[in-house]
Formats: structure tokens, C-alpha cells, sequence
């Protein structure tokens, strides 16, 4: 009886071999790099990965050599990812299955926000959602006050990178200082832009009611006058 056993487990070995899961714990590992790194904000509790097909035979002698995640995955809670095994003979591509459980910190308007309006606290409130899909990457701390609305944005819309451009340093009709330097005298006045622009543009500043400079954008509301 034992010997019967015993050839019948001698049988079965290679198919038991064939289905021995393979350790994920790099896998996840990965997983959670790359989601984290994309998302700063994101909170991930859980991560399930899952092997599709089987185990190689004499998986042992195989090596790790490169994980996989392509970036269009990272918009989703779910999707696949693949390993390439080798051995000195030969190698295997082998891919998996996953999803996270997550939430992530996204801002989103108050109100209706206008073109050109700027973002801020007093217009954006943050707010923690379940990660599912993400179309586009969501806006951060870091953007805000830095970035204006591209085009109106609606109430409650998630705020993303699409919806964003640079604010602009100086606005056409707004009141500027304006300084000229001449060899060792310096003199600043009050001038009103007369088009919008970024530090290191070159605009045109008027003084008074005709004297017209070109002048170049140093900081917010500060102009160098050139010529």
C-alpha cells in the first residue's frame, strides 16, 4: 500500500510542482511603489495579487529579472502586471492579477470657478475618496496658488492637471512698481501693465497718461524697466 502511495506521488509531483503559487511579495511590493509614487496622497490598504496560468516546472531554478506595471494601470484600482523569470537557458514571462483597496486626497471646487480664476484654498476644498479610476492626475497642495483655471470648472468637479494652467505674475491693466536703474541711481514709480505676462517677459508699462517703457517681469507686481 505505501509503495502505491508512493508511486502515485512520484506521478503527481511534476503537476503538484506546476501548481505551487508563486510568492507575490515582490509583486506587491511594486505595486505599492508605484501607486504611492504617482499619488502622493494615495492610502492603500490592502493589495490582492493573483497568478494567471501556471507555474513552470523546476520553477526554482528560475530567476526574478524584471517587474512590470505599465503606467496606463496605474489610473485603475485593478489590472495586470508581469514578471520575466530565467534561467540560463531560458526565460518566461509570467503575469498576474491584482487590485487595491485605496483612498486618495483630491481637491475639488467649491463653487463654480471661473477662467483665469486662481486656485486656492477659498475656492477648492480637499476631500478623501475610494481610488477606482483615475482619468487624469489630481492636482496637489503644491499646485495651489500657483495654477489658474484653464476654463470655468464646474462645482464639485475634480481638480486635474487638465484643468490647469500657470497663473500669470502680472495681469494686462494692473498696477505695477517699476523701477529703472541707471548706473548707480535708482528710481521705482507706479506704472499700470499694459499686457499680462511671466517672470522674464518683457511688457509694456505705462506711466502717467503717455509715457510708455518696455519692461521686464522680475516677481509678482514688479517690474524692471529695459528701455
Amino acid at each position: 500500500m505505501y509503495s502505491f502511495i508512493k508511486i502515485i506521488f512520484i506521478f503527481l509531483l511534476p503537476y503538484i510542482a506546476q501548481a505551487t503559487p508563486i510568492p507575490t511579495k515582490n509583486i506587491e511590493k511594486v505595486i505599492h511603489d508605484s501607486y504611492t509614487k504617482k499619488y502622493p496622497t494615495i492610502e492603500i490598504e490592502s493589495i490582492r495579487v493573483k497568478q494567471i496560468g501556471k507555474t513552470p516546472r523546476n520553477f526554482d531554478t528560475f530567476k526574478e529579472q524584471e517587474i512590470v506595471l505599465p503606467k496606463p494601470a496605474l489610473k485603475r484600482d485593478k489590472s495586470t502586471i508581469s514578471v520575466l523569470y530565467s534561467t540560463p537557458k531560458k526565460d518566461k514571462k509570467i503575469y498576474f492579477k491584482y487590485q487595491i483597496k485605496a483612498k486618495i486626497s483630491i481637491y475639488k471646487a467649491t463653487n463654480l470657478i471661473p477662467r483665469e480664476t486662481p486656485l486656492t484654498l477659498e475656492n477648492l476644498h480637499l476631500e478623501k475618496i475610494p481610488f477606482t479610476n483615475i482619468i487624469s492626475q489630481p492636482i496637489g497642495k503644491d499646485d495651489l496658488n500657483r495654477y489658474s483655471a484653464k476654463r470655468a470648472i464646474k462645482k464639485n468637479r475634480i481638480i486635474t492637471i487638465l484643468d490647469i494652467k500657470k497663473s500669470l505674475d502680472i495681469i494686462k491693466n494692473q498696477h505695477v512698481n517699476a523701477t529703472i536703474v541707471d548706473e548707480d541711481l535708482k528710481i521705482t514709480f507706479q506704472a499700470k501693465a499694459l499686457q499680462s505676462g511671466f517672470i522674464g517677459d518683457i511688457i509694456k508699462i505705462k506711466r502717467g497718461k503717455k509715457k510708455i517703457f518696455r519692461a521686464k517681469i522680475v516677481s509678482k507686481n514688479r517690474v524692471e524697466v529695459i528701455d
